[in-house]
């Protein structure tokens, strides 16, 4: 339940050397759980670099634009961790 993790910290170093052009996760909660740290890394880092986000359970696909549900999976994500 934090974005203090290894192998998300390598991916994040991974798109800030413009490595990547995806990011594919199960859910929502895949990603973190933490609401407002999960918006900055869906609507701003990805977005201004450029990083394509899909949740695939969720629906969520950022070259499909704003999911209007988004911001209520995450809370939901944040009341169950």
């Amino acid at each position: 339940m934090t974005f203090d993790r290894p192998n998300f910290n390598r991916m994040i170093a991974e798109i800030d050397a413009g490595n990547v052009a995806t990011v594919i996760v199960r859910d929502m909660s895949r990603l973190e759980r933490d609401y407002p740290k999960v918006g900055y890394y869906t609507v701003i880092f990805f977005v201004e670099r450029d990083v394509r986000y899909i949740a695939i359970n969720d629906g969520v696909d950022g070259a499909k634009g704003d999911n209007d549900f988004t911001p209520f999976r995450n809370l939901f994500n944040v009341a169950l961790s």
